[in-house]
């Protein structure tokens, strides 16, 4: 471990329990002396990460206070429930799919410790062993999972945010792609739709769902299973569009499907890509496939379609979001300055 990885591990034990204002002002100046944007992301997950962590021990001005330093200045995108995983997508998704390398052994240990309900195992899953950013191609490297492996995971880092934070020599756990730990999860696509009348659609999710129930997402999520991999198209693309099928019963070409962005959901720990979907249709059309067609009409409580001209109003005032909706909505902001 270097010296400067050594110190934010020392400056983070300190700040959690709330007990030194001079740590949180360290912390600050290691990320304003962050040598690349991608090292400074890391900081910041580390930032959130203890923030979820300091709620949890009933210390709300703590955590805010590190939610403030993990947004303040961010190069990449930040929200107080996600981040960017890597640099902005703006090229082709490459996904190779192989067996291992397992999770990170010490997290296993502690995960068959735990007796968590997690329902059965339907389909393949797939979970992140890599991702990797080059000049021309996102680089994504699957392996197989389960439901029960992932899921399990989830409930118990929701249970206790502190759960698998550290390695046992004490120095907390930077997971990949911002470090070399390889946790449990799921591979999932984060979409947002752009309608042809420039609406972005919002889904209330059901209450029935696993994750998130009820709250609202811009627009919905789909993880990856086996009827995604080996398509034409890459992966998330092809789960991107099986998802809108189901959910709104309605088609979406794959030059339509735009990546957007890596993220990576705080509370669960798990990353993903979000993708711009482009359908031809208007809001009112979807809304309509939704209730006559969708084979899946039940994940979705309510619909509705949010002015592109005033997004941010729409979304405030649906009230509860999706973790990642917030952050879906910085990376159309983003993606729409540059078209």
């Amino acid at each position: 471990m270097n010296a400067d990885a050594m110190m934010i591990d020392r400056l983070l034990d300190e700040v959690l329990p709330g007990r030194a204002e001079e740590a949180a002002d360290a912390l600050s100046r290691q990320l304003r002396e962050s040598s690349d944007p991608a090292t400074e992301q890391a900081l910041r997950m580390l930032l959130l990460r203890s923030a979820r962590i300091a709620r949890s021990r009933g210390r709300p001005a703590v955590a805010d206070e590190l939610i403030r330093l993990a947004m303040k200045d961010a190069s990449w995108l930040v929200t107080p429930d996600a981040l960017e995983a890597c640099e902005s997508l703006d090229i082709p998704v490459h996904v190779t799919v192989r067996e291992g390398p397992p999770i990170d052994a010490a997290i296993a240990a502690q995960l068959d410790e735990l007796s968590l309900p997690t329902g059965p195992d339907l389909e393949t899953k797939y979970r992140f062993t890599a991702l990797t950013r080059l000049n021309d191609a996102l680089l994504v490297t699957l392996a197989p999972t389960t439901w029960t492996s992932a899921s399990k995971f989830h409930a118990a880092i929701e249970r206790n945010p502190a759960l698998a934070s550290k390695l046992t020599d004490g120095t907390w756990i930077t997971p990949m792609p911002f470090g070399d730990t390889l946790l449990p999860g799921i591979a999932v696509v984060h979409a947002i739709i752009l309608t042809a009348d420039r609406h972005v659609i919002a889904a209330q999710r059901s209450r029935e769902m696993s994750y998130s129930p009820l709250h609202w997402s811009v627009s919905f999520e789909e993880q990856l299973n086996d009827k995604d991999v080996g398509q034409v198209e890459d992966a998330f693309t092809a789960a991107a569009r099986r998802g809108f099928k189901e959910e709104f019963g309605a088609d979406v070409r794959a030059y339509a499907v735009q990546p957007l962005a890596a993220v990576m959901q705080m509370d669960l720990l798990n990353l993903g890509l979000v993708m711009l979907l482009l359908p031809s249709m208007t809001a009112e059309e979807i809304r309509d496939s939704w209730r006559s067609a969708a084979k899946d009409r039940w994940e979705a409580e309510d619909l509705r379609g949010l002015r592109l001209d005033s997004l941010d109003a729409g979304m405030t005032s649906l009230g509860q979001l999706h973790p990642t909706s917030k952050l879906r909505f910085l990376a159309l902001q983003r993606w729409l300055n540059t078209q």
